[in-house]
C-alpha cells in the first residue's frame, strides 16, 4: 500500500464520476 496509489485511486473514480463512463481512454491512464 502506497499514498501515491490511494490518491491515485481517488483521481481515478472521481474522474469516472465527473466525466462519465465514455471516458475509456481516462481509464486507461489512470488505472495503469
Amino acid at each position: 500500500f502506497t499514498v501515491w496509489r490511494f490518491f491515485s485511486a481517488i483521481a481515478f473514480f472521481l474522474t469516472r464520476f465527473v466525466l462519465g463512463s465514455n471516458t475509456g481512454g481516462l481509464d486507461t491512464i489512470y488505472y495503469n
